[in-house]
């Protein structure tokens, strides 16, 4: 997978899915207006539903995800240089490779999510500190990789079923 630069992209209305990861270290999308399989609210990119959160600029400092989404795609944060992330309690699953080498030091998993899949926070060389839910249920491997900066990680549940231990869990 390569990353994408640069270029400036205008999602045109005949395009109605993407690729996870198909904009890594793009800074911004477009969409024309007559695109109404997509959203753009403070510069991410949703599904025109507003459920899923699918893009993430990369050099977006802030970001608040709207109340109402469920689900965040694959790689949507990977090299974002976000500095402060609020999730809201709607989401329920965070997929592989969310947050790959992403920029914030410390991050709360809201109640409700049950899941965090395969190397959700790989790499991300300034996290500190991640707080879980009670509601998470599934740790899939290296959900933890590579974080030379992490010193806590607090769960207020019990301990969730982990689906294989690897390098990072």
């Amino acid at each position: 997978m390569s990353r994408i630069g640069k270029l400036p992209i205008t999602i045109p209305a005949g395009v109605t899915t993407i690729a996870a990861g198909a904009f890594i270290g793009q800074p911004s999308v477009n969409l024309t207006q007559e695109n109404t399989s997509f959203a753009l609210v403070d510069g991410a990119l949703y599904t025109g539903d507003m459920k899923t959160l699918v893009f993430c600029p990369c050099y977006q400092d802030r970001l608040t995800i709207p109340n109402g989404v469920e689900s965040i795609e694959e790689y949507a944060f990977a090299y974002c240089r976000l500095s402060s992330l609020d999730i809201p309690a709607s989401l329920r699953s965070i997929g592989p490779n969310q947050f790959s080498y992403a920029g914030f030091a410390s991050l709360v998993i809201p109640e409700g999510v049950t899941e965090l899949r395969n190397a959700t926070f790989d790499s991300c060389d300034n996290l500190k500190t991640v707080v879980l839910p009670s509601s998470l249920t599934h740790l899939e491997s290296e959900v933890f990789r590579y974080l030379p900066s992490l010193t806590d990680v607090y769960s207020f549940g019990d301990e969730p079923e982990v689906v294989e231990w690897g390098n990072g869990v």
